[in-house]
């Protein structure tokens, strides 16, 4: 539940990709200290799909990074 509200928090303040690490890191927590590549493939994975598939894709108005 919290990987949710920080997703939701995070993907109108700093973007897709931060919001989507928070997810990832939160909802991977337990397994963070021992299979972390696997975690930061799995990372990798779910952004370029949900970058390609929304931004590109559907073209939803969706900040990748906002700084």
């Amino acid at each position: 539940l919290a990987s949710v509200v920080a997703f939701g928090l995070l993907v109108e303040r700093g973007g897709l990709v931060p919001a989507l690490l928070a997810l990832t890191v939160l909802c991977c927590y337990s397994r963070l200290r021992k299979q972390y590549v696997e975690v930061a493939l799995l990372y990798v994975f779910i952004a370029v799909l949900v970058i390609g598939l929304f931004v590109y894709g559907v073209d939803l108005p969706f900040k990748v990074l906002s700084f």
